[in-house]
């Protein structure tokens, strides 16, 4: 192997690298030459024909589409813009064909056919705003997907000359969209269509995700740690007494010193009234002392009742025993003290 190398002569080595590099040098200047001639009218005919496009003018097809379609299958087939002109004959029909045939001569290039044609068969200003109007109405549906809206809508303004500036964009699609999306998406935030769309697409995978909420089970096949264990419903009064505060009991001590009052007015007028009404029946003297008697004992009860530190009767007489049992321990203390 090593004597084969050595005799192996460098110059016819060199010379066979040289060789290959103008064969390739050739190959790249004739692909150059065949992508910059132009191709045959014949070759370019039959190729529009294959994409079966077809635009009468005033069909269903807008001008803007059959533009968009055009040109999207040109960049597909590697067509130049002088290609696509040569070929328009082959997708024109009906009032646009015989429009084309009378002015053909006049577009040199392709931008001068788009133009002519969107003067010729494009919406005029009433169009235009008629067209605004019906996006305006366009909402989304209840069982739509916000992308599907947010595209279909998106598709028209790409089709409106002049076309609207971003913002107004985003007021259209934004208003259109369910309520739920509105609340959760701000459009202050927003710069641009694709912000949108991204921003409504989550919002609605999260509202998705929402419905699908199911509350725990304690089923017994559950793991023992996932199993969730309802707790009990704490006693309504026991919490409200947990949360008062002294305020709230002196509150509630005065509310229930003027309930009192009250009932006892009632009673006091109730038996004044019977009162009178027995004092007009001599026969009924007995009775009638008897319920004057009820009457000032319910007078008294209520002058003694509460005190004036608005507390009951009992609750003061509870807490004078408490403090002289208090002062009576304080002395035994002292008085054991001194013995000591």
């Amino acid at each position: 192997m090593t004597s084969e190398w050595e005799n192996l002569d460098v110059s016819v080595v060199a010379a066979e690298l040289e060789g290959l590099r103008r064969q390739i040098e050739e190959m790249k200047r004739q692909q150059s030459t065949n992508e910059g001639k132009p191709r045959d009218n014949r070759d370019i005919g039959e190729l529009v024909r294959r994409w079966k496009i077809q635009f009468d003018g005033f069909g269903q097809m807008s001008v803007e589409s059959f533009i968009e379609r055009v040109e999207e299958c040109g960049f597909l087939a590697g067509l130049t813009d002088r290609d696509l002109l040569l070929g328009l004959s082959e997708t024109l029909t009906g009032t646009a064909a015989k429009w084309y045939r009378s002015n053909r001569y006049s577009f040199r290039t392709w931008d001068d056919f788009c133009k002519a044609a969107r003067r010729m068969f494009g919406i005029d200003r009433y169009g235009h705003q008629q067209l605004l109007e019906q996006i305006k109405k366009r909402t989304q549906g209840p069982d739509e997907r916000v992308a599907e809206y947010i595209i279909c809508i998106q598709s028209v303004f790409n089709k409106l000359r002049p076309e609207l500036d971003v913002q107004t964009q985003l007021d259209y699609l934004h208003g259109g969209m369910l309520p739920d999306l509105q609340k959760m998406v701000c459009k202050r935030f927003l710069r641009s269509i694709d912000d949108l769309l991204e921003e409504a697409v989550e919002a609605e995978n999260t509202i998705r995700k929402a419905n699908q909420y199911r509350a725990p089970t304690s089923d017994e096949n559950t793991w023992p740690e996932l199993r969730y264990k309802p707790g009990k419903s704490e006693d309504t009064s026991y919490r409200l007494a947990s949360m008062s505060s002294p305020k709230d009991e002196e509150s509630t001590i005065r509310q229930a010193q003027i309930e009192a009052t009250r009932l006892l007015d009632d009673s006091i007028k109730e038996l004044q009234s019977r009162v009178t009404s027995l004092e007009e029946k001599p026969s009924e003297k007995n009775e009638t002392k008897v319920l004057q008697q009820i009457s000032k004992s319910i007078t008294k009860l209520q002058r003694h009742s509460f005190n004036q530190s608005g507390k009951p009767g009992w609750q003061k007489r509870q807490e004078t025993r408490k403090n002289k049992q208090q002062r009576t321990n304080a002395l035994s203390t002292q008085k054991r003290k001194a013995t000591s």
